[in-house]
């Protein structure tokens, strides 16, 4: 004998790690009662670091503090609306409402509508308090221009290190060639050692002698004394009788110090390559692609995709990387990442906004691509991701269908 379920069906999976609140859900629908569902509410609020009045941390309340106040007033009228129907609950928010609640806040403007909301709906703010995650609300989507809709869901993040692959090999290192990250020091790295490089073999002062006195811990060595020296080497070339580029690089490094970089962050060498663009070159080096889509010839068309607008919701989107399988009318979109964790989020509004943009007859491949540590060794992880076509533009239903299609991981030993 069939039971009828009393929520929608997805739920029961979504809520399976929060047994009491299905229980909630249930009771407060079949009853018409929702003062248990309010007052289970009320306790975690009081729990919950972000609806404190108090900040003791100021780190990243001012994107915390907002998106919660604004959000979790909005729960019980959500779940109102939707559990009667067996709809997923999902809850509005606009830049406009998490702006206004800053400012009452005290809290600093934020940069753009975009800086606010993306961070929900990727990895960038994964804080989130109890008031939030205890009820089951999980994982925000952008759902319009400066809006998001917040969603049940089970969990927030594909991580593939937690999932075992389909395919996984080990091979020695060396599929990057040494001239790709000496290429990318070159263009991309801080440029102050550089900088103060140039000035040296210019004025004919020891590069190597000054970032020991630099670098020196000394009490005689004071910070002053090292700031003063730099400086007076940056005059030096200014005034004197040196060509214009010396002249322009004396100045933009005299800019760096006067804006309060230090002796030590000056000389200190950054690399100029993330994790994400190491990974995408192990991919192209590799034929990843290739092998995930066994065997057929991918061709690159075009990195750093900003600005795409989806049609439907009118806000955009960027992709990573967009390649074409020839042999075939599909598009890939890979998006990168150099860490174990992507926002499922932000693969639905990629697989939604290109799929809405293709023409008859052509497929879309969603892949995501991470570069980790694991045991000592990188691990390239390629994910294609599995969506269901038949519920695209219902955000929550397809959030729920999101699963892994094919995994593939090289794990790359130094």
């Amino acid at each position: 004998m069939t039971t009828t379920k009393i929520l929608n069906s997805h739920l029961y999976d979504l809520l399976s790690d929060l047994p009491n609140i299905i229980e909630l859900y249930e009771h407060a629908v079949t009853s018409n009662n929702w003062n248990d569902v309010e007052n289970y509410l009320n306790e975690l609020i009081l729990q919950d670091p972000h609806q404190q009045e108090r900040i003791e941390d100021k780190q990243g309340q001012k994107y915390y503090k907002p998106f919660h106040r604004v959000v979790v007033a909005k729960i019980m009228g959500a779940l109102k609306k939707h559990l009667p129907c067996k709809e997923i609950p999902r809850v509005n928010i606009s830049f406009t409402e998490a702006d206004e609640c800053r400012e009452l806040m005290g809290f600093e403007p934020y940069g753009s509508a975009q800086d606010f909301l993306y961070g929900f709906t990727s990895e960038r703010y994964s804080k989130w308090g109890i008031s939030l995650t205890g009820m089951g609300f999980r994982a925000a989507c952008m759902s319009g221009v400066a809006s998001a809709e917040v969603w049940i869901i089970d969990g927030r993040y594909i991580e593939p290190l937690k999932n075992t692959p389909d395919f996984e090999t080990e091979e020695l290192n060396g599929g990057i060639a040494k001239d790709f990250y000496e290429t990318a020091s070159a263009v991309t790295a801080n440029a102050s050692p550089y900088l103060l490089e140039h000035i040296c073999r210019t004025t004919g002062v020891d590069f190597q002698e000054l970032t020991k006195f630099l670098e020196s811990r000394k009490k005689t060595d004071t910070n002053d004394n090292k700031i003063e020296k730099l400086k007076n080497l940056c005059m030096q070339v200014i005034h004197g009788d040196y060509s214009s580029l010396s002249k322009i690089q004396a100045k933009s490094l005299l800019q760096s110090i006067n804006e309060g970089d230090s002796p030590s962050k000056i000389i200190k060498e950054k690399k100029g390559v993330s994790q994400e663009q190491i990974g995408l070159k192990y991919c192209e080096e590799g034929k990843y692609l290739q092998k995930l889509f066994d065997g057929a010839r991918v061709e690159h068309f075009q990195s750093n995709v900003k600005m795409v607008k989806n049609v439907l919701r009118k806000n955009k989107v960027e992709a990573d990387s967009i390649y074409r399988i020839l042999s075939e009318k599909t598009i890939i979109i890979l998006e990168a990442k150099g860490k174990n964790t992507i926002s499922k989020t932000q693969l639905y509004q990629l697989y939604e906004t290109f799929q809405l943009k293709l023409p008859v007859g052509w497929k879309l491949e969603v892949v995501a691509l991470f570069l980790t540590d694991k045991e000592n060794k990188k691990a390239v992880d390629l994910v294609q991701i599995r969506f269901d076509e038949s519920v695209i533009g219902d955000i929550g239903e397809s959030l729920a269908s999101i699963s892994i299609k094919k995994h593939f991981r090289w794990l790359i030993r130094n």
